[in-house]
């Protein structure tokens, strides 16, 4: 399952929801707060997929597009 790390004001993290639901992308949608103690971080969105953690916008954006 691909989680979506996000934080309720963050424009961009609802960007990223709206593309993973378009495409039909699975995934669980999990505070940013869970993030910030799992990989010491304070930017979002992050997407835990698998294989990899995107944390950037980009690479998220570019993964979904590659899916």
């Amino acid at each position: 399952m691909n989680i979506l790390y996000t934080i309720p004001t963050c424009g961009i993290c609802q960007v990223i929801k709206n593309k993973l639901t378009e495409k039909n992308i699975p995934f669980e949608e999990v505070s940013g707060e869970v993030a910030v103690e799992k990989f010491n971080v304070n930017k979002f969105p992050i997407l835990e997929t698998e294989e990899k953690v995107f944390f950037s916008p980009k690479e998220i954006s570019n993964w979904i597009k590659e899916c």
